[in-house]
């Protein structure tokens, strides 16, 4: 009797393939979601999003489940960047905008609220 092993060679990419489509659930916010908060350009929202990710590793998390980029064509056929991003990479994305924005603004008034009354370190 002859035992026949069936071995497909790309079961960990499916694998890979499948927990990425599970964690871009979580990637619920956009570039868009940026500009709609008061961030004028993509020049601004890359450089936010590259602080971002900073953050995220210094932070010890994994900035792929936080942040990916997607591409599109523009109105006259050039390439745009989108950033997909977590509700966490989002709201640092907004901390991390250079211009001032109503968005940054609360925040950053949250957080001294917050440090007052003792609940930040």
């Amino acid at each position: 009797m002859m035992t026949l092993i069936y071995r497909d060679d790309r079961i960990p990419e499916m694998i890979d393939r499948y927990l990425d489509a599970l964690q871009e659930r979580y990637l619920r916010y956009s570039t868009a979601d940026l500009f709609r908060e008061g961030i004028r350009s993509y020049a601004e929202i890359d450089r936010a999003v590259g602080r971002t990710l900073r953050t995220l590793r210094m932070a010890g998390l994994v900035p792929r489940e936080h942040v990916r980029p997607s591409y599109m064509t523009g109105a006259h056929g050039e390439c745009l960047r989108i950033w997909r991003l977590s509700e966490t990479a989002y709201r640092l994305a907004l901390l991390n905008a250079g211009p001032l924005t109503p968005a940054l603004a609360r925040m950053q008034m949250q957080i001294i609220k917050l440090w007052k009354e003792g609940k930040l370190g």
